[in-house]
């Protein structure tokens, strides 16, 4: 695991990507989807005075925990188009 606070982007290896994407979905549920913006598989319609619907995210460590707003898991696109900007990281051969 590599944490680095320049990138702009989380990347969550498999499995975890895939439950944290899960536990978006579910606690976005009451959004409208859209399609995807590229790599963002997250997207949903919502006014500005929505953007509280969306949650913040917890990364959990042993001994430590690393809160992440949701203004750092969810973005902008285009108007009234948010999508969750958390991505699958790379597969890494050995």
């Amino acid at each position: 695991m590599l944490l680095d606070s320049g990138t702009t982007l989380t990347l969550l290896a498999e499995p975890f990507y895939t439950m944290a994407k899960a536990a978006v979905l579910n606690q976005t549920a009451n959004l409208p989807r859209v399609a995807d913006r590229g790599r963002f598989e997250a997207c949903f319609q919502a006014s500005s005075g929505v953007r509280s619907a969306f949650p913040a995210m917890v990364l959990h460590f042993d001994g430590a925990d690393m809160a992440l707003p949701a203004t750092s898991c969810f973005m902008q696109f285009e108007d009234g188009v948010v999508c969750w900007v958390v991505q699958r990281s790379p597969s890494l051969s050995t």
